[in-house]
């Protein structure tokens, strides 16, 4: 899926499927909103619990915006994550404006795992060319289905397919130079993934590792001579400091073709999380960045984080891996929503090498 899809994706799936936060494969944090969820404490479709919920949220690429989103939870079996069925739609003071549809199923003690997510969304951004910005409005449709197998408990092989048409329109006369082919596309991608799950939990872990690697490949329907790979590759790490603190780290290496358009090449934000600048700012064929987040407990449901992290992106591996590299810390606040799950509403300000400020709000940890 491409990575602005992701953003416009990513604040559907909150306002159609609020309280499933296990699903922390998306690289970019879901907007949500304070809504206490609680469990009903009943296995099976008809002992859900119906959520209709207003969700603030806010990053760099499309500013703050309010979703509308209603969703059936509902815990299929004992051994299965939560699954959750609905539909949701977002607007952003940036004018930017989209609905979608989502499902997402764990069945047989997550032996069986099914999601998808169909969106409509126009997203109003910033270009970043040169020293300057270009103001553009993309359109974007499509939807992505996937399934994962539970090969061990710990151990999940799946595949994906997902399409997308994308157009894009330039705000003022300037001219999008490298951008002009990517303006109008449609996209079908093919996608295989593993994961390696050790975290004690999948909302909030204290301990464990997560390892996660994917490889898809995409063809332009509409440029027939357009087809590339892509591969993402990622291991977060989570250690207890004291009796309720969390250390978490996380590296991302992402490399694509050259042939790829450039909201599906690899961005510093939107391929990894990374909190520090707008997700059109860094964008290249290669990626490798590394985070770390300490996650300490104030009083009651309050909490805090302090971060910083650092990435790269270049032509190749090689370049990214040469730098210059690109800087950020910050500190943010947490507040549990629910008293059955730890899920965390997050604000947080992240304060970069280029001296600028940025606000987040979403739901979960960023990983």
């Amino acid at each position: 899926m491409p990575s602005l899809f992701r953003i416009c994706a990513a604040a559907l799936v909150a306002a159609i499927s609020v309280g499933n936060a296990s699903a922390q494969s998306i690289p970019v944090a879901e907007p949500t909103g304070p809504v206490d969820i609680d469990s009903v404490g009943s296995f099976g479709f008809s002992h859900g619990s119906f959520i209709v919920a207003p969700i603030p949220f806010q990053n760099p690429t499309l500013d703050s915006g309010l979703a509308l989103g209603g969703a059936y939870l509902f815990d299929a079996d004992p051994g299965s994550d939560s699954s959750s069925i609905g539909l949701g739609g977002f607007k952003t003071s940036n004018d930017s404006r989209g609905f979608g549809l989502g499902v997402n199923l764990n069945l047989g003690a997550n032996r069986w795992q099914t999601s998808f997510v169909a969106a409509d969304a126009d997203l109003n951004y910033d270009l970043y060319i040169g020293e300057g910005t270009l103001p553009v409005r993309q359109s974007v449709r499509g939807g992505r289905l996937k399934f994962g197998y539970g090969v061990t408990g710990e151990l999940t092989l799946g595949v994906g397919l997902s399409y997308a048409e994308t157009s894009l329109e330039v705000a003022t006369r300037r001219v999008l130079t490298d951008y002009e082919r990517d303006a109008r596309v449609n996209l079908v991608k093919g996608l295989l993934y593993a994961e390696l799950d050790r975290r004690d939990d999948g909302f909030y872990p204290t301990t464990g590792q997560l390892l996660s690697a994917e490889i898809s490949f995409g063809q332009l329907t509409n440029q027939r001579e357009r087809s590339y790979a892509k591969g993402l590759l990622s291991a977060a790490a989570y250690a207890p400091v004291g009796s309720e603190g969390v250390l978490a780290g996380l590296v991302t290496l992402c490399a694509v073709q050259d042939d790829a358009p450039f909201f599906d090449a690899c961005a510093l934000g939107p391929s990894d999380a990374f909190r520090g600048y707008a997700g059109t700012q860094f964008i290249d064929n290669a990626l490798l960045s590394v985070q770390s987040e300490y996650r300490g407990h104030i009083v009651g449901r309050l909490g805090y984080v302090l971060f910083a992290g650092a990435g790269a992106v270049g032509s190749d591996l090689a370049s990214a891996l040469d730098g210059p590299y690109h800087a950020a810390a910050g500190a943010g606040l947490r507040y549990r929503l629910s008293k059955s799950f730890p899920v965390d509403y997050a604000v947080d300000v992240s304060f970069n090498d280029d001296g600028e400020e940025l606000l987040y709000i979403s739901v979960g940890q960023r990983f």
